[in-house]
């Protein structure tokens, strides 16, 4: 180390580097890295911990699913052996126990519904008698004790409450039955088998017997209970116990209740399609519903007792049932979970009541369908509440049995299974249902749906709701409260026939609260009625009507006119096929809550106000009319309502002086995000003055200009562009009959060109020297300069071009090919249509038309030739058609030259050729056989020859040449020719039938 040396006089000091400082810093550094560093590895650690964990519970659920395959938690009790109340101890060891399995709830089956209690309990089945009682023991018993010492465990810290598990309440009919138990309940059972148990282990080796308690129970040792047990029926389940996965990897048996809540959806369309077959289906809201008839019903019954997770049922029975159809449906809903249950016999008629065998006055003792109001001994999870009966004939008539214990909360009747003339058995049967506080009858009259519910609630005070309905589908519903009707609903559906002699008996229904009137209300019929209506309803809060659209107006300021005075009055709705409209408060427009309408001008300009709903977006279906503006300004301009108003579409051409001023104020005043002016040509001028003030205020500008003729495009152009291209986003829509010029940036108009979007007429070439570009389908009769043009711009974009129509009687041998060197460069054409009428008035010459198609023919997959001439030099074409798919020659009618059929030979017998099409073909007989002869049918799916000079003999050599099973779908020949006659034809189209029997075949023949 150096070393200093001392120095008496002098002071030595050492200055402090900075190094010190980067040192402390570095030490921070390093330990915040550190920390860093263990924050990620602990969360590495605990991602794999996550990955082991499931990784386990994977393989924990692979065994246990082998392992455990029928339930493990069981325990065995003393069975009753006679009448006398206690047990017998001398009788223990000789088949005098029973094995009850337990389900294994817990907080494995998380509660879905909140109704089912998710403690351990006795599984509902019988239990099991066992074969070898003292085997079972030595074999079983240390589970069982283990299990027995667990209850009284609880037993003895419950602190005077009874646990589940040995609560007598919550031990089924089942267990209950087979058991002898006691004020006491199950403990001295429990207590009993304990010792029994501990005595049979006591005989044992000690060192076997600490074995066979030191392991749990399962894999052949569990498998091999099965053989103790003595089982009644085939039943797969043992206890009626549900195996399920928990979400840990283990394995649990659990009763169908709690089955229900851990079902899967998987399980659920399982189901759905299982019931398919017999035209059911099932919903987890409406439940399962499904047509019965006789020879599925057993089977149906059977998947009912199966399924746990069902509560919702809907039975239709196709035919009329007899007393042993309803019985046994009774017995299936019983054995079942159904909560809910309709009936409907859509069969049933006058007389159609299917008597019960032998008795003779075709009454039944009891009625199955009223057992079933019966409450049964049982839990509350799967008790009918709900029965709803359609189609039945008179079901409280036919039955002597009125239940003197009913559990229902909804009872629902039809006409035809109750009538009020049996009033007296319901009000009995409503006396023994203190539960039931919905009751749904039929009803023929509003009157009379009135006084039955006045006497029912004189009778039956713990009615709640009572609902009427009809085979119209409407509805009345009467809310009762402290013995009275507080409220109604009345919802009406038919059509009048009567005027509205229907709304008059409501109209002095003061407690009314909803109506919907669902017929078509007209304001010049129905006005006054409802006038009538919502003027004495002073309790009246909601009304849906339903008329024309024209109507919603008119009738809501009847509307308003008639209820000033009642405040509880808010809601409005109105229908008229898909158009909707809605308010939640008459009295202030910015309540309308819906707004679906197909036209929005048919509503009214009147609307905009009355309404308060300017819609976002205004589009009308004609010009706007100075009014129209009028209206719309005072709205937008009005305090009362705020104006949502973002895109506005107007067409000017008919606003004079005033409607443009309201324009002009309705732009000062809204911010807009789109603005939208259409006009005329005539009005360009005032749109041009409108752009100028207004057009930069918008994000998003769009004008449209109709023009008489496309000739005034370039003008129009060039002096919109002056006025609107400093504008943000703006387009520009510029239409004439033939031609649409969209221009969807001007600012941009060369990296964003125009899209011409539609051309009737020829094209003229100025608009490319115009706007830079062409129509994708380009049409047009071009000299030699305009396909220099055209060569140019598709050089600039090769993609554009689709579809080339062109007419080539003023192109020379040069410009012929510069149009080849146009369509080898548009990558994207695919159809070529040429035209050589009047063709330099000259016949074309085949070398020409051979050099030109031969540069052209690795690309085009549709060709249209019309027209051509044939110099007759007789030269074959000499090029290959890899690619066409579609060809069509419009023939000069005066071409008859074998040139023009040696072409259309070569042409017809391209291999990829899948439609042809020959017009105004007019040959000589033997090259007609020439053409037919060289056309290739292996991959044709259409052929047409019309106009055609084609002879009778000629359809032989077609059909000739068609091969069995070809792809041909259609074939039309026409032809002139006055020989042909029907059977000659029948002949040839039935020919061709035998060959492909799905082929179109269409022929017409025409008068020379």
């Amino acid at each position: 180390p150096l070393r200093i040396k001392y120095r008496l006089d002098a002071i030595i000091v050492q200055e402090e580097s900075s190094l010190g400082t980067s040192i402390h810093d570095i030490i921070g550094t390093i330990e915040k890295c550190h920390k860093l560093q263990m924050e990620e590895h602990r969360r590495s650690q605990q991602l794999l911990d996550n990955v082991l964990e499931q990784t386990n519970n994977i393989f924990r659920g692979i065994f246990e699913l082998q392992e455990y395959t029928i339930p493990r938690l069981f325990i065995i009790l003393p069975q009753k052996v006679s009448k006398v109340s206690k047990l017998d101890p001398s009788t223990i060891g000789t088949k005098t126990f029973r094995l009850y399995f337990l389900c294994e709830c817990g907080e494995t089956t998380p509660s879905a519904v909140g109704n089912v209690s998710h403690k351990m309990h006795f599984a509902k089945h019988e239990g099991y008698e066992l074969k070898k009682p003292k085997k079972f023991m030595r074999k079983y018993g240390p589970h069982i004790i283990r299990l027995l010492k667990v209850i009284q465990h609880l037993s003895s810290i419950a602190s005077g409450a009874i646990p589940l598990i040995l609560s007598l309440t919550e031990l089924s009919n089942e267990v209950r039955k087979s058991l002898d138990v006691t004020e006491d309940g199950i403990l001295p059972l429990v207590d009993i088998t304990s010792r029994h148990i501990a005595e049979q282990l006591q005989s044992l080796n000690d060192g076997l017997a600490a074995e066979l308690q030191s392991h749990s129970l399962a894999g052949a040792e569990l498998r091999s209970l099965d053989t103790f047990l003595t089982r009644k029926d085939d039943e797969r389940a043992l206890g009626n116990l549900n195996r399920i996965m928990t979400p840990k990897g283990g394995v649990r048996w659990v009763c169908k209740e709690h089955y229900h809540e851990t079902v899967s959806e998987r399980e659920i369309a399982d189901f759905s399609r299982r019931i398919m077959r017999f035209n059911g289906t099932y919903d987890l809201t409406q439940g399962m519903k499904v047509d019965l008839k006789p020879e599925t019903i057993e089977e149906i019954y059977k998947i009912l007792s199966e399924v746990t997770f069902v509560q919702k049922l809907t039975i239709i029975f196709d035919w009329e049932p007899s007393s042993k159809d309803l019985k046994n449906l009774r017995d299936a809903i019983k054995s079942s979970n159904i909560v809910s249950l309709t009936v409907h016999c859509i069969s049933a008629g006058q007389g159609s009541f299917i008597r019960s065998a032998g008795n003779a006055v075709g009454r039944f003792s009891k009625h199955p369908l009223v057992q079933l109001m019966k409450a049964v001994d049982r839990p509350p999870v799967g008790m009918l509440r709900s029965l709803i009966i359609h189609g039945l004939r008179d079901v409280l008539q036919e039955s002597n049995y009125i239940p003197e214990n009913n559990r229902l909360d909804c009872l629902g009747m039809d006409r035809m299974a109750f009538a009020w003339k049996d009033k007296e058995k319901l009000f009995r049967l409503l006396l023994n249902a203190p539960h039931l506080t919905h009751l749904i009858l039929s009803y023929s009259t509003l009157d009379m749906a009135r006084k039955m519910t006045e006497e029912l609630y004189s009778k039956a005070p713990q009615l709640i709701t009572v609902e009427f309905d009809n085979e119209f589908h409407e509805r009345v519903v009467f809310h009762l409260d402290c013995g009275k009707i507080a409220t109604v609903d009345v919802k009406l559906e038919r059509d009048l026939t009567h005027g509205y002699a229907e709304l008059t008996p409501i109209a002095s229904w003061g407690d009314m609260e909803n109506l919907t009137v669902g017929y078509k209300v007209e304001q010049d019929k129905h006005g006054q009625i409802l006038l009538e209506i919502v003027s004495n309803c002073k309790r009246l809060v909601h009304l849906e009507i339903k008329c024309s659209v024209e109507d919603f107006c008119p009738i809501f300021r009847l509307l308003q006119d008639a209820t000033k005075d009642q405040p509880a009055f808010k809601t409005v709705h109105f229908r008229d096929g898909k158009n909707e409209l809605s308010t939640k408060d008459i009295w202030n427009s910015f309540e309308t809550t819906t707004l679906k309408l197909k036209n929005e001008s048919s509503l009214g300009f009147e609307s905009f106000w009355l309404f308060g709903w300017v819609p976002t977006k205004v589009e009308p279906t004609a010009s706007f009319t100075d009014d129209q503006m009028v209206i719309l300004s005072q709205h937008i301009e009005s305090d009362k309502t705020p104006s949502r108003l973002q895109e506005l579409d107007l067409d000017i051409s008919e606003l004079k002086h005033k409607g443009l001023s309201r324009l002009e104020t309705i732009l000062k005043r809204l911010s807009l995000t789109v603005l939208k002016l259409a006009g005329s040509q005539d009005y360009s001028s005032k749109l041009l003055d409108l752009i100028k003030t207004y057009g930069a205020t918008v994000t998003g500008f769009d004008i449209t200009i109709r023009l008489d003729h496309h000739s005034l495009i370039p003008s129009t152009f060039q002096t919109i562009k002056k006025a609107i291209g400093h504008v943000k986003e703006a387009k520009l829509y510029l239409s004439s009959p033939a031609i649409d010029v969209h221009l969807t940036d001007l600012q941009g108009q060369l990296t964003a060109p125009p899209e011409i979007l539609r051309e009737q007429e020829e094209f003229g070439f100025e608009f490319v020297q115009l706007f830079g570009c062409f129509p994708p389908r380009l049409e047009c009769n071009p000299d030699d300069d305009d396909i220099q043009t055209l060569e140019k711009m598709t050089a600039m974009s090769p993609d554009r071009l689709q579809s080339l129509s062109v007419n080539i009687d003023r192109l020379s041998e040069q410009g012929l090919e510069n149009l080849a060197t146009v369509v080898i460069r548009s990558t994207s054409l695919v159809e070529l249509k040429v035209d050589a009428t009047n063709h330099r008035g000259s016949r074309i010459r085949s070398q020409e038309m051979n050099s030109f198609i031969s540069t052209i023919s690795s690309q085009i997959t549709k060709l249209r030739l019309s027209y051509l001439k044939f110099d007759g030099d007789n030269l074959p074409p000499n090029f290959d058609l890899p690619s066409l798919q579609i060809f069509e020659l419009i023939n000069d009618p005066d071409e008859t030259s074998s040139a023009c059929a040696e072409w259309i030979r070569y042409i017809s017998s391209s291999c990829c050729l899948k439609e042809l099409v020959l017009v105004d073909v007019k040959l000589e007989p033997d090259l007609w056989e020439l053409v037919i002869g060289g056309v290739n049918f292996q991959n044709l799916e259409s052929v047409i020859f019309d106009f055609s000079s084609l002879r009778v003999e000629h359809l032989q050599s077609i059909v000739d040449r068609i091969p069995q099973g070809a792809p041909l779908k259609h074939i039309f020949t026409g032809g002139w020719d006055l020989k042909v006659n029907m059977e000659e034809r029948d002949r040839y189209k039935n020919q061709i039938k035998e060959k492909i029997p799905d082929c179109v075949v269409r022929h017409k023949w025409y008068l020379p």
